[in-house]
């Protein structure tokens, strides 16, 4: 190994990965992405990289996130222009007078018959095992009500809190308003307490 690469690596390591270089690494392979058939869309992905998907965030997670949006405001990609979208923990995070908004904004990029998968924390299994069965502990209830902002450094209102919640049946509801049909309800395959919904474009 040479010592300019010997030496790069220890810098890296030491002050982290100059923001050129992750800014340019993921511009190209977001680039890339996109020209991809079929699309595919991880939205609000945080730390998490899925594969075969374009990963989207507000915010640019090194080496994690493909392409830095908005994800209630998708203009970067046409009508119909997507084969499935992915969301997990992300709909509780935006402001409820922009959920249905965003619902929309979903259904417009996708393709007929294209579908979606959502996941939020399930209100009503938290509120149920919480104060009738009692087999969830009130912290652990608070965490999936309000989030997990757990730093009383960190100001209301940070990526980690929940601005909204849901039911099976107000999700639903919402996504119908919002041109879904087809609902399906599915476990989630580690946690409980995680409502899980699959939908598909409604023809119209």
């Amino acid at each position: 190994m040479g010592l300019i690469k010997v030496a790069s690596i220890y810098f890296w390591r030491k002050w982290g990965i100059p923001s050129f270089i992750k800014t340019r690494t993921r511009r190209r392979r977001g680039r890339r992405l996109l020209k991809q058939k079929p699309l595919r869309l991880h939205l609000g992905c945080g730390r998490i990289h899925l594969d075969g998907y374009v990963n989207i965030d507000i915010k640019d997670w090194a080496f994690v996130c493909d392409v830095v949006a908005d994800v209630t405001d998708l203009h970067i990609f046409e009508d119909n222009s997507v084969e499935h979208i992915f969301t997990q923990q992300l709909l509780e995070h935006i402001p409820p007078w922009d959920t249905m908004r965003t619902l929309k904004e979903w259904n417009r990029i996708l393709s007929l018959e294209g579908t979606i998968q959502i996941e939020v924390p399930d209100l009503e299994r938290v509120f149920h095992d919480w104060l009738v069965d009692k087999t969830l502990n009130e912290q652990e209830a608070i965490n999936n009500i309000y989030g997990g902002n757990k730093s009383p450094t960190k100001a209301y209102g940070s990526h980690q809190d929940h601005l909204t919640g849901f039911t099976y049946e107000r999700l639903t509801r919402m996504m119908a308003d919002c041109g879904f049909t087809d609902f399906k309800r599915l476990e989630h395959p580690k946690y409980h307490h995680v409502l899980v919904v699959w939908a598909q474009k409604a023809d119209v």
